[in-house]
């Protein structure tokens, strides 16, 4: 079973990370987790940072960007998912 993973390199690249995550229906929903553990294999999330995740969120959103979910607390950070216009989904994240 895959769980929450993170490598962090050496103390110069410290916001580096690797993150392995099953899909967790409490996170996602259920027919969400089920849709991403069937991408399992097939692709990646790509995760871009934000120096001030709400501040970025609000003004994407202004711009039309499609949120998935607002920011929210996730064990490994706080995190908003969005996505483009062919459904290709990305996280957002920061503090």
């Amino acid at each position: 079973m895959l769980a929450f993973l993170e490598f962090v390199v050496p103390p110069e690249q410290s916001d580096f990370g690797i993150v392995l995550q099953k899909p967790r229906p409490e996170e996602y929903g259920a027919e969400r987790a089920r849709m991403k553990m069937e991408q399992i294999g097939k692709g990646t999330t790509w995760v871009f940072r934000a120096d001030n995740l709400d501040e970025t969120f609000q003004v994407l959103s202004d711009r039309g960007v499609k949120f998935l979910s607002p920011p929210k607390p996730l064990p490994w950070g706080r995190q908003a998912m969005f996505e483009d216009l062919y459904g290709n989904q990305y996280a957002l994240m920061g503090k």
